[in-house]
């Protein structure tokens, strides 16, 4: 793969539907490729490379064309100023999968989107601070996870999660922790506890998993209103989302 080209899954418009901006329009970036198998991934689909991508021809239609992976900078750039000229949003969506995979790609995309004026939202898993560090003079909004150690899938590792919080803050950003119906009190307290170190006032969503297959199971009402408490007792301003995605059947 050359420098400036890059795997995708999808390119898409549509409404952001987790965190502070659920809700706002974007166009989305979806790369292809993944380190992580999270138990309560909703895109099992973006963990692979492929050799086809897809990408919707007009803003709302649903209709798409494919495209051949890998997919040049200059193309994607082209195709989401075109989303951006009918669909006018708050921002570009650059998801997964996990981007920080494809820094290289990135550090051609990012700023051909940035010159045309158009902001950038990254949504990453927060576990790869190196190559967080290579992308973020470009990002206007981080959208950071922060990964209980007993998420099946994950291995958590608390220094580099902690690098990535520090370098995110270097923008705007909020983290989300994903609570199932196991998650433990004293994995989401640490996890606030940290947060707090870098900065207590960082926004934390505590997004009620989406129960995309059998593993997956939400907390109860009760246990959610207690894992919030003890993330309040060290940050001031904690939230609970659902997926609003999910809810409202958007892409």
């Amino acid at each position: 793969m050359t420098p400036d080209g890059g795997n995708l899954l999808e390119i898409f418009c549509s409404h952001q539907g987790e965190g502070p901006y659920a809700g706002v329009r974007q166009v989305f970036v979806r790369l292809a490729g993944c380190h992580l198998r999270c138990v309560y991934c909703d895109t099992p689909e973006s963990w692979q490379r492929t050799e086809i991508c897809s990408v919707e021809e007009k803003p709302g239609t649903g209709h798409f064309r494919s495209e051949r992976n890998p997919i040049s900078a200059d193309r994607v750039a082209g195709f989401v100023l075109e989303c951006a000229r009918d669909w006018s949003p708050h921002s570009v969506s650059i998801t997964g999968g996990e981007p920080l995979l494809q820094t290289a790609f990135l550090a051609h995309l990012l700023p051909r989107l940035r010159a045309a004026g158009l902001a950038i939202y990254f949504d990453t898993s927060g576990t790869l601070s190196d190559r967080l560090d290579s992308v973020i003079s470009h990002v206007a909004v981080a959208a950071l996870d922060w990964k209980l150690p007993s998420c099946p899938g994950v291995r958590m590792n608390r220094a580099d999660a902690l690098r990535c919080l520090q370098i995110a803050r270097r923008t705007e950003v909020f983290v989300k922790i994903v609570v199932m119906e196991d998650s433990r009190v004293e994995e989401v307290e640490d996890a606030a506890r940290a947060i707090a170190h870098v900065d207590p006032a960082i926004p934390l969503v505590l997004q009620i998993a989406t129960p995309v297959n059998a593993e997956t199971r939400p907390p109860s009402g009760e246990a959610v209103a207690r894992l919030r408490r003890v993330a309040e007792r060290h940050l001031t301003d904690v939230a609970v989302l659902p997926q609003l995605h999910r809810l409202a059947g958007w892409k």
